[in-house]
Parts: structure tokens; sequence; C-alpha cells
């Protein structure tokens, strides 16, 4: 689990909150096991969302967790099988995953047995409730088809860890489902204590990137010297390493001179130090524009022969050159040998990266982000202020860079935008069709199975036929499907010509005055739709794009804010050039 759950349950809240508005468009009785990865600065989780059938395979959570490195699971469910639910907790228990539950969302009856599979356990009062249906129904001589013992049930329980008395109370729970209280849930172990990892070294205020010691020749003794363990020098290191990435100067390639072992093992294999500050040295020279945040992420220090430190970090570079501007979110680990004071190993792991092609778009949701959460009162003021100074960090690299905070009404990278020669409003720059082509298809067109794994979007029949009729209108081999609903929530999703399998528009189950603009030769699409949140009118352009298996998914490119409601009853193309 991450450090600091209390502001993590703030983010988790911000983003269910439009995650499962999403879910309701499907109908409520869907049983089918559904997933959806939940990414941010402080969230890595998965969703876990439907009713557990026989028919559910707890391999295919598995593979969704190796596909996307999440560390915790999150439910959305309103029970089902338990003995389904059950091979999902054993799964998710040896996968070494977490699982975490809000009061916002639902976990009911089944679903607690697989929440109990989590190797650390986090739930809001009342938000896990329990039922004893089917328990009853396991030991009642009418009903043989259930092979499912209480004895076995208690078995799991208390091979998770948890009380077995648990059992008998869920059993005996009738009519309507209850929550558990937190009191409860404390008592028969339900719920694990929530403790600092023993190994996270907490930031020293002397060793932060804001008033740290300049990198050079003598930062190394000075910060063994002051910070006392080997796990708090290692964390020291680390961040005066992530000020040498960020500065890129003489001084910090001074530092890296100084504190490099005279053999380092990197993800091209073991390199001098001559060789490794080299590297370095060019790819300063190569992306000159870098941001490095200071609001150090998943953090951790674990110190035995050698210490390990790791932190994750938000990034953003631009080439020299070239001007490609990378960003992302990667986690740098150092091992350091606390008997020399060096650095032996370095590697990194990109949890996340996008190339910008409009604007800094990774930056921005950041900024938004941390936005919110300055503006908290009821949590940790502490992590708070983190946050409030990433925000501060943004704001100043973009004054840095030329971009500027656009006023409402105008149409603005969602109010950020480059700014003009005299620092006011700058060029818009729309993306270019030409830029994304797609090859027309040929073959055969292949209706969605509506009867079957497609019935989700059976109500559309009729809808979905004759645009199909028509010919692909999008991507090459797709037909995007607009239910045109202008004042109110509404829907679109692209067709797959070649497959019949439905894929939708990103945050287009539910959105108000929703319009859409493609052509067949080309991946890139724009939305235009009204945000509830602020009654802002924004236009989002995505790209359509295919991995190895053939899996479609959807590229943020760049977003407009073109004002409020009343510019979401005009066109795309007259918002864009107003």
């Amino acid at each position: 689990m991450p450090d600091n759950w209390g502001l993590d349950r703030v983010f988790l809240r911000l983003m269910l909150w439009a995650v499962v508005a999403c879910l309701c468009w499907s109908s409520s009785a869907r049983a089918e096991i559904t997933y959806k990865v939940l990414k941010y600065p402080e969230l890595n989780y998965l969703l876990v969302s439907g009713a557990f059938a026989p028919s559910d395979n707890p391999d295919q959570l598995a593979l969704e967790v190796a596909a996307s490195g999440v560390n915790a699971v999150i439910f959305n469910s309103g029970g089902g099988a338990v003995d389904k639910a059950i091979e999902f907790g054993r799964t998710i228990r040896s996968l070494g995953l977490a699982t975490v539950h809000l009061d916002t969302i639902d976990c009911v009856a089944a679903c607690v047995f697989a929440f109990m599979g989590g190797v650390e356990r986090h739930a809001d009062d009342g938000s896990l409730a329990i039922h004893g249906g089917e328990l009853l129904a396991a030991t009642s001589s009418r009903n043989k088809r259930i092979n499912l013992r209480l004895e076995q049930v208690e078995t799991y329980v208390a091979e998770m860890g948890i009380d077995p008395a648990l059992v008998a109370v869920m059993a005996s729970t009738t009519g309507a489902p209850r929550g558990l209280t937190k009191s409860e849930m404390e008592k028969y172990r339900v719920i694990t204590p929530i403790t600092e990892n023993k190994y996270v070294v907490q930031t020293a205020p002397e060793t932060t990137s804001k008033n740290a010691e300049a990198p050079g020749s003598t930062v190394a003794p000075n910060i063994r010297a002051r910070s006392g363990t080997p796990e708090r020098w290692a964390y020291d290191t680390l961040l005066i390493y992530v000020d040498v990435l960020r500065e890129g100067s003489d001084e910090a390639l001074s530092f890296l001179i100084d504190t490099y072992a005279d053999k380092i093992k990197t993800s091209d294999g073991m390199l001098s130090k001559s060789d490794l500050v080299k590297k370095k040295y060019l790819s300063f020279k190569q992306w000159p524009i870098r941001f490095y945040s200071s609001n150090v992420r998943n953090k951790a220090v674990v110190c035995t022969v050698t210490c390990l430190a790791r932190a994750e970090f938000l990034w953003h570079l631009q080439n020299a050159e070239t001007d490609q501007v990378l960003s992302g979110f990667t986690t740098i680990i150092l091992t350091l040998d606390p008997k020399t004071g060096k650095i032996v190993e370095e590697s990194f792991r990109h949890r996340y990266e996008r190339e910008e092609k409009y604007n800094p778009s990774t930056l921005i949701e950041t900024w938004d982000i941390d936005s919110q959460v300055c503006a908290i009162t009821y949590a940790d003021q502490k992590e708070i202020l983190r946050f409030c100074e990433e925000k501060q960090q943004i704001e100043r690299f973009f004054a840095k860079t030329g971009w500027c905070y656009g006023t409402p009404g105008k149409a603005r990278n969602k109010l950020w935008h480059e700014c003009g020669a005299d620092g006011g409003n700058g060029e818009i720059k729309i993306p270019d069709s030409n830029d994304y082509p797609a090859a027309p298809y040929k073959g055969k067109s292949v209706l969605p199975d509506f009867k079957g794994r497609d019935r989700n979007i059976l109500s559309a029949e009729a809808v979905v036929r004759e645009a199909m009729r028509k010919g692909p209108n999008f991507g090459g081999h797709y037909t995007i499907v607009d239910l045109e609903c202008p004042d109110v929530w509404c829907s679109a999703f692209a067709v797959d010509h070649k497959t019949g399998k439905p894929t939708f528009l990103p945050g287009a189950k539910n959105q108000k005055r929703l319009r859409v603009a493609s052509a067949p030769t080309t991946r890139l699409v724009s939305m235009q739709s009204l945000y509830t949140d602020g009654d802002r009118c924004i236009i989002d352009f995505f790209e359509l794009g295919e991995d190895q298996k053939n899996k479609p998914g959807w590229t943020p490119i760049v977003s407009f804010d073109v004002g409020g409601s009343v510019a979401c009853k005009r066109p795309i193309i007259e918002n864009l050039t107003q």
C-alpha cells in the first residue's frame, strides 16, 4: 500500500465518482467481472466490478495485474458466488496485493470474501456489507447443488488471517445486507492496522530540493555526516541525485563523479564511471528543458549490506534538436554502498510515459489534481503541503517555458496555453488529422454480438446496424456510433468492422451535449462535451491505437476549454476557429 492512505483515500474518491458514473451506463444486472486500472501519482489500483459468476476466471485478474503493475485492488460488486469470490481472494493473496474499499461503492456478500485476500486491507466504516444467503443455502438439505461448506469457508477465512468466528456472524445475517462497523472489522481482523513501512524514510527538511546544498565535491561527505543512519543517508543521496537530473550543471556532474563507484550496474550493463558520466552529460545536452518534481512518491529505503533507495517522480523533458517532448512517472532505484558512500547500481522503471505533441498535458493534469488537493482542509496538512509545493513548482516551470493561464470563454488547453509575444493569449495549435493516417478497410463487416459478448449495447442495435451499413467512418475499419442526445447524458463508441467489438470513446459513456468529429482516413477523433464539474465545454482530441494483440486503446492528445455551457451548442469546428 502507498505510505499515505489518508490522502490516497481522498484521491480515490475523486476518481471513483467519475468511474462509477460511467459504469452506471451498463445494466446493473450484468454478472461478469470487468477490470479498470486507476492510476495517478499516488494511486495504482485495479477496480474489479460486477458479480462473481462461475464463469469468471481469477487468472484474468492476474493478467491485468501483470500488465498494469497495480499493487492494490478495489471492488464495486453486489456479490455473487462465494466459492468464486474465494478463488479471487486466494489469487489476490498469492500476488501480494492490498485491498481497499470506500463507502462510495458496493462490496456486498461474496465480495467481502474476495476483499479478505488482501495482504493489507483498508475499508471505510460500514462499507463492507455482509449477508448469509448463500452460506445458509450451502447447509440446506434442499440445495445440494452448491458445493460449499461452512467449514471450507472458515478454513479460507482463517488462512487469510481473519477470525473464523466472523463466518457465523455472516451466516446469521438474513434480510437486507448490513455493513460491518469499524469496530467489528477491527475485532474480526477484517482490516489491518495502517502502519508506516519501517524502511520508509521521511524527507529531512535540511536536504529537500529547495534548500539542499548545491551538488559538488563536498556534498556526499556532508550528507553522510548529517544524515546519521544509513537509511537516511541513502534517501538524502537519492534526493540530491534527482536534483542533479533536474539541474544538469557542471556542479551536478561533479557530484556524480564523486558519488559513482568505479563500475556501476545499469540497464545497459556494467559501465565505467567515466562512460556513465559522459552518458549523463550527453543526455543533459540533448534534453536541455527538464522538469523533475520535488514531490516524492512511493518512497522506500532498505539497508542490509547495501542500501536500496527508491522513489517515483514526475518528469518532463524537451529535446533541443527535434523539439520532441516526453513526460511521465518513473521510479528511480539506487543501490548504494554505506561503507564507501558510492552508488553501485542505478535503474529506472517507467510506470507511465507519454509523447506530448501539443501541450504539456501530463503536467497540466497533475497541476489540476494538485489544485484540488490544495483546497482540501480535512486531511493531513503536511501531506497536503507537498502537493501545493508541486503545484507552485509546475507554475514556475510553465512561466519559464512560455505557458500562460488562460481566461474562461476562450479556446485554451484546459485554460493553460502558450503565451503570445506580449505574454498574453497565444496561437491555438489544433491537431492535424494527416498526422494520424489510417488505411481504408476493404474486408467484410462483422456485426457486434448483441445477445452475447456485446449485450451492453443491445438497446442501440438498430442505430448500430444502420451506422455500420454506411461503412467505416473512423480509423480505417471503425464506425463511431454517436447516439446524439444533445441536452441529456449520452454515449458514443467505435465498432470494429473486423471483429464487431465495440470500444467506448474515453469518458463517453455519460457525457452531456456530446459531439464527435471523425474521418475514415484518420485515427484522430475530437469529442466536445459539457463537463458538469465547473460547467465547462471541453473539446478533447484522442488517437486510437492498437497493441500487439490488436486490442484498441485511446491516447489523449490535447484538450481545449472553449467556454461555458452555451459553447457546447455550437459545432466543434466553430468553437476551434472562433
